[in-house]
């Protein structure tokens, strides 16, 4: 199985490899699923919480 021929990589004309379409397509499936929101929540309600002990 060759990963340009599923489209995992591209080769340009002078032979380099770069990413293919299909790794492209993964990639940004793989972004649209992250939520920095959700992810930096936790650690928001920590500097929160230090702030506030911070202040007394």
């Amino acid at each position: 199985m060759s990963l340009v021929k599923v489209g995992l990589l591209a080769r340009d004309e002078a032979g380099l490899f770069h990413a293919g379409p299909l790794s492209r397509e993964l990639g940004l499936i793989a972004l649209q699923r992250l939520s920095p929101i959700r992810d930096a929540e936790a650690e928001a309600e920590i500097v929160a919480l230090a702030w506030q002990l911070a202040r007394r």
